[in-house]
């Protein structure tokens, strides 16, 4: 079965569908990136991160790796791999539930870069409101319907399918109040803190709230007079000031009870304005390239995936040996398979196995950055243990090849690394100045983000540190188990910056 690779300007799109269905497939992306653009900021493009998106032209084949009850997966980045993008898994062509979900993600990544970050309502507001756009007969057409959470007169939440879309019907009395909304932890709205044990409860209370978070912008981009003319203040201002600054400037003596009110008549009225605006095609962006991928590197592609934090499928452990053994048969092997069979080992606590891996990655292919960056951060970790090590001896050993990541460096992850080094063997500025070029490269991903704020505690600067980590920690959109982890990492650097401040108080 041949896979083939599409690549254009913001997209990677792998799938076994015919070679012109994927050049379809990866059109409609730039175009839907496109409306999203025009639609939100009147720009006919957008930088976003890059995204891979793996389409299945089997049910069969996708429902391996996946359970029965999903349609599409999306996920910041691959597990083990730093270097990995956003990544979204479908089946059957571009189904409208995955278009509607890599939509949502898109906007995230379109707006954070615009406006930086928001509180959750709003965060996912936007992502749900311009989530909808269409281009109908040469006009953009914002603010139908959400597709997969519609209101409901009666007291119980139910889900349907329609049009191929599995949605929720959420009651109108569990819809939040803007007062409610507005005053939400990233914690509250994505249902970490939870106040049962019951999953559907809490899934239905979640669900409740992302279709407030919709209903709010939709009401604030549709009123008419006083909240639409604040609300168009707040679109202004939040350009050139933060997010909190530009709403409290613009919101200012609002009345939230009466807010409230009119809130709940607009929503039970169900009169939602559509808007329209012309279309303007965008200037042509890179050709895009097509190519039919090697079998090792179908096979490296599909161990990636059975890695998938939603891979629930029943036989999902079998999948990442039977792949990885496939691959590193195939002729040539291809470097990544080691690569990703050693990251594999190390995550499971078996050095020797990783470097050995990592090494034959690097040696088949000694100017991919990824190999060389894993290869020197395992032998890092491994020479900071070690009885003996003087720092100097550390910096001396390593240096040469560290510049030599730093010259072939492709991603913000390897900028990183190589800043962290030279964090602490007391190069400061220098440090300081790759991590913010590392930093540059993805201003919104909260992975780099943390990595960085790494950086900037080795160089002695806890209150920039966790500055950055609390960054890190709002653009963790709907990723528990990442929010989770920046939290914690976050607690440990406020603590440390409280002892400092503590420290430095005593006379």
């Amino acid at each position: 079965m041949l896979w083939v690779l599409v690549t254009t300007e913001h997209f990677r799109v792998y799938s076994d569908l015919d070679g012109q269905q994927v050049e379809a497939l990866a059109a409609d992306l730039e175009n839907d990136l496109g409306l999203i653009a025009q639609a939100a900021f009147r720009k006919t493009t957008s930088a976003v991160e890059p995204t891979d998106v793996i389409v299945f032209s089997e049910s069969a084949h996708f429902h391996r790796y996946f359970g029965e009850s999903m349609g599409g997966v999306a996920y910041p980045r691959i597990p083990l791999l730093p270097e990995s993008h956003h990544t979204v898994v479908t089946y059957e062509g571009h189904s409208k539930e995955t278009r509607h979900t890599l939509r949502h993600e898109l906007v995230h990544d379109v707006f954070a870069r615009n406006f930086g970050a928001m509180p959750p309502w709003l965060s996912e507001g936007f992502a749900e409101y311009f989530s909808t756009v269409q281009l109908v007969e040469g006009v953009i057409r914002i603010g139908k319907r959400l597709p997969d959470l519609v209101p409901t007169r009666g007291g119980e939440f139910f889900g349907f399918t329609e049009q191929g879309i599995r949605g929720l019907a959420v009651p109108y009395l569990m819809i939040p109040a803007p007062s409610e909304l507005l005053k939400m932890s990233a914690q509250e709205f994505y249902g970490l803190k939870r106040e049962s044990f019951d999953e559907e409860d809490t899934s239905y209370r979640v669900a409740a709230q992302y279709f407030g978070a919709w209903a709010v912008v939709h009401f604030l981009m549709d009123a008419k007079g006083d909240y639409s003319r604040r609300f168009s203040r707040f679109l202004r201002e939040v350009k050139t000031t933060s997010v909190t600054h530009a709403w409290e400037e613009a919101f200012a003596g609002v009345n939230m009870a009466k807010f409230d009110e009119d809130f709940r008549s607009y929503l039970v009225a169900g009169e939602l304005a559509v808007f329209g605006m012309p279309y303007q095609k965008s200037s042509a962006g890179k050709t895009p390239q097509v190519r039919i991928l090697a079998m090792g590197e179908k096979h490296v592609l599909l161990a990636k995936l059975s890695l998938a934090p939603r891979n629930v499928a029943a036989e999902s452990k079998a999948l990442f040996p039977e792949q990885i053994d496939a691959a590193l048969r195939s002729q040539p092997p291809p470097p990544e398979a080691y690569y990703l069979r050693g990251m594999f080992a190390r995550s499971r606590g078996k050095d020797a196995d990783a470097e050995r891996d990592f090494n034959q990655a690097h040696q088949l292919a000694p100017k991919d950055p990824r190999f060389l960056r894993a290869v020197l951060d395992h032998q890092l970790s491994q020479s900071t243990g070690e009885e003996g090590q003087e720092r100097s001896e550390v910096v001396r050993k390593f240096r040469a090849e560290i510049e030599k990541l730093e010259a072939l460096s492709t991603s913000p992850i390897e900028l990183l690394l190589v800043a962290q080094f030279f964090a602490q063997a007391g190069e400061i500025d220098r440090a300081l100045s790759l991590g913010k070029q590392g930093v540059r490269g993805a201003p919104v991903d909260p992975f780099v983000l943390s990595k960085y704020a790494t950086v900037l505690e080795s160089c002695g600067d806890l209150k920039s540190a966790v500055t950055t980590q609390r960054l890190a920690l709002e653009f963790a959109y709907e990723d528990r188990k990442l929010q989770k982890q920046l939290g914690d990492e976050l607690k440990r650097l406020e603590s440390l910056a409280e002892q400092q401040r503590q420290h430095s108080s005593v006379p």
